[in-house]
């Protein structure tokens, strides 16, 4: 996994991160490997995290560089999250960022995000910090398997 930062004013920068994921891309495929690409919205270009056209083409480059699966930030709302699925050629998964308010809200989130048109998520400390990982880890199983999802938006 690599990450691919969309927001940094240095154009040097963005250049060596995108050769380093391309040269990475083209040794995973050699020896057969799947390559996970993390965009992320960080940076001095942009004013928060969830600037959707960031993602949207933060994803679609990642792509075209050679990831397999790209995994990414929820943009906040599911016409801007599918706008992200529908311009990126490979299954793209929803990471969970940072500590959400309630339960309610990941879950929330979570059925947004697959109605948008994800493949799947990755979530870390909304889970194991939850008052009951197993519980919220079960109810956001139901959600992504129900949800009938194959890749295109509901």
């Amino acid at each position: 996994m690599l990450f691919l930062a969309v927001g940094v004013e240095d154009g040097a920068m963005l250049a060596d991160n995108a050769r380093e994921i391309a040269r990475a891309a083209a040794e995973a495929h050699r020896i057969g490997i799947p390559l996970i690409i993390e965009v992320v919205p960080w940076g001095e270009r942009l004013p928060g995290n969830r600037d959707g056209e960031a993602i949207r083409w933060g994803c679609r480059m990642a792509a075209e560089l050679g990831g397999d699966l790209i995994k990414t930030e929820y943009t906040g709302d599911r016409e801007s999250m599918t706008k992200v699925v529908q311009s990126c050629p490979v299954p793209v998964l929803i990471l969970g960022g940072p500590k959400v308010e309630s339960e309610e809200e990941l879950l929330q989130i979570t059925r947004e995000a697959m109605e948008a048109g994800v493949r799947g998520v990755v979530y870390g400390r909304n889970i194991w910090q939850a008052k009951d990982p197993q519980r919220i880890s079960s109810s956001i199983r139901r959600i992504v398997h129900s949800s009938g999802n194959h890749g295109e938006p509901a």
